[in-house]
């Protein structure tokens, strides 16, 4: 799964669509990585 299928995902959810479990965790793992990447990549500058 791609970051942005991940946060697609996550905004169906939002949006009180049903998606299965399996996939929820994937796409919260993937976001939650993301925003570690994104938010040391500005610590570090």
């Amino acid at each position: 799964m791609s970051i942005r299928m991940a946060i697609k995902t996550l905004g169906d959810v939002s949006r009180g669509l049903q998606v299965p479990d399996k996939v929820l965790k994937e796409a919260c793992r993937l976001a939650a990585q993301a925003l570690t990447e994104k938010l040391t990549m500005r610590s570090s500058w």
